[in-house]
């Protein structure tokens, strides 16, 4: 059993990087995330826009604790109405949208949840415009961008 000891030890110094089994291992991560943020890019009517929604930003919305919990603080059907309202502040020249979709994200923590509502011209085929929504009711307003980018990426994971 002693020799079995001695082997776990020195199994364990190697794993932790440390040169003899007596050394206190370095618990210090090699990396940390410093920010985490949810970037959606939409194209519509060859203009392109985006959205940011960080970790700070949803540090200040009220806390969910998601659906297996409860109703959450805004509604489907409110978030659908919120981001409408903000359809003719991007497109005004556009007379009707079709509703492509709801979904429903939590962003790193499991308390702080939001939707992405997407919209479609009612004239247009393509990519829908997809408005965030957070749990206070707010939409996160859309910025123009030169660049088209992917639907979604995730940064600093």
């Amino acid at each position: 059993m002693r020799g079995f000891s001695l082997v776990l030890i020195a199994l364990a110094s190697l794993v932790n990087g440390c040169s003899h089994a007596g050394t206190i291992p370095d618990t210090r991560p090699a990396a940390q995330i410093v920010s985490e943020a949810l970037t959606s890019w939409s194209t519509v009517k060859g203009q392109h826009l985006r959205s940011d929604i960080t970790l700070d930003m949803l540090a200040a919305e009220p806390e969910w604790l998601g659906p297996e919990v409860g109703s959450p603080p805004v509604s489907i059907e409110q978030a659908v109405a919120i981001s409408q309202r903000e359809l003719s502040g991007y497109f005004p020249d556009v007379v009707g949208w079709r509703l492509t979709g709801v979904r429903l994200h939590s962003l790193c923590c499991p308390d702080r949840w939001f939707y992405v509502v997407s919209w479609l011209p009612d004239d247009v085929a393509g990519d829908s415009l997809s408005i965030p929504v957070l749990m206070s009711g707010r939409a996160v307003k859309l910025r123009r961008d030169d660049h088209p980018g992917p639907e979604a990426t995730f940064r600093g994971q």
